[in-house]
């Protein structure tokens, strides 16, 4: 059976109301993490996000939140040795469709690490297999932003905190899991999504911060050349070089037929 795990801040009953409410109607128990506060990181955590070098753009408090609490989480899941945890946001839209993807878990090639379940953009899909009809499990091209819900197996768990072990955490966490090139996490995605994430207006993330920081949760990061190339060799491994290159040229048109849309259409005055 799959572990549920559903982040919350303290504060945020009516949040919890409204997923509680969502997995009650599915028939799927849940453990409620409460969620840590960026400002207030207990000592195992903090570590993470000490001693930034002076180039890095410091992270808000909610970034430091939000990052801590999924970790939090993957290291807990190091521990219990849970085969598969789904980790949700609060601020989710869950379709009945997240229970065939859960009854799918065993059918999951043996190499996965972690599974999206929600994300920011599309991502460049590449499909892999059926999972159940209408769902069907993709690779990505570029991983979406976004970790409103994703599954994570055991051994995905102990790749990436064995990786963010040996680090000071600079960047938010969504960049962190975009970039799989350097984690090495092995990620799928689910299509179409059977949950939308940001669904309630405003963001717990931001409001942890008194100071309302700008926060880089959900855009895109900026990738150096040292990371394309990287990007490049990784994509090359994930989907070969013939998929690579098909799917890798459709988005290019695609990028440069909006392009050209947008200059047709006439200008108002």
């Amino acid at each position: 059976m799959v572990r549920i795990v559903l982040i919350n801040l303290d504060r945020d009953a009516d949040r919890l109301d409204w997923m509680s409410a969502q997995l009650g109607r599915l028939g799927l128990p849940f453990e409620r993490f409460a969620a840590v506060r960026g400002d207030a990181l207990p000592p195992a955590l903090a570590r993470y996000f000490r001693d930034a070098p002076a180039t890095a753009r410091p992270l808000s408090i909610g970034e430091i939140g939000c990052y801590a609490s999924h970790l939090a989480i993957m290291e807990e899941v190091v521990t219990t040795g849970a085969a598969a945890t789904l980790v949700l946001e609060d601020d989710l839209a869950l379709d009945a469709d997240l229970l065939k993807v859960l009854d799918a878990v065993d059918r999951l090639p043996a190499d996965w690490d972690l599974v999206r379940l929600a994300g920011l953009g599309s991502g460049g899909r590449v499909r892999v297999a059926s999972l159940a009809p209408g769902l069907d499990l993709v690779k990505y091209v570029s991983v979406p932003m976004g970790n409103g819900a994703y599954l994570v197996s055991h051994k995905g768990a102990v790749k990436y905190v064995e990786w963010a072990r040996g680090r000071t955490l600079v960047d938010p966490i969504d960049h962190d899991l975009h970039r799989v090139w350097n984690c090495r996490m092995t990620t799928y995605g689910v299509s179409p999504d059977p949950v939308r994430q940001n669904v309630l207006d405003g963001s717990s993330i931001d409001a942890i911060a008194e100071s309302r920081e700008m926060t880089r949760v959900g855009t895109h990061p900026h990738v150096d050349p040292a990371g394309r190339i990287a990007r490049l060799v990784y994509n090359l491994g994930n989907l070969g070089p013939r998929l690579w290159i098909r799917t890798t040229a459709t988005r290019a048109a695609a990028r440069w037929s909006k392009r050209l849309n947008a200059r047709r259409r006439p200008q108002s005055a």
